[in-house]
């Protein structure tokens, strides 16, 4: 885990929010994984932390388990490991989000990004928001 941490694919082709998100996850895992070797982790250890461990945190969970599996592809790659047992594992269910934004909602957030103005990874009128406005 801590080499796909330090690994250029980490470094260069997660976002920054990706790369945070992972760090915490990371924290987590290890309080339960660190001690066991790569090799030794089966399906029913990552069960275990979605079910029982992680039980009051399950949507959470599964971003812990996502971040390990892609942890375990990249020990694939390197040859640090021979599968990723997150794989043959069953995720939590989530429920969607129920919550439809109100108009004000959605005009408080056009006008929170016009006043941001453009970035590189934003047009000026941001992804059109206010083109569809018809008065």
């Amino acid at each position: 885990m801590r080499e796909f941490m330090a690994s250029a694919q980490f470094k260069n082709d997660l976002g920054e929010r990706m790369q945070s998100d992972y760090l915490e996850a990371s924290k987590h895992i290890l309080k339960i994984f660190s001690a066991m070797q790569v090799s030794d982790v089966q399906p029913q250890h990552i069960a275990r932390y979605l079910r029982i461990e992680r039980a009051s945190a399950s949507v959470r969970a599964n971003r812990e388990i996502a971040f390990l599996g892609s942890a375990f592809l990249f020990g694939i790659e390197c040859g640090l490991a021979a599968s990723n047992p997150c794989r043959q594992v069953r995720r939590n269910k989530e429920k969607p989000r129920s919550r439809c934004p109100s108009w004000a909602d959605i005009d408080g957030l056009y006008t929170v990004v016009a006043k941001a103005g453009p970035t590189p990874n934003r047009a000026s009128k941001p992804c059109g928001i206010g083109s569809w406005k018809t008065g």
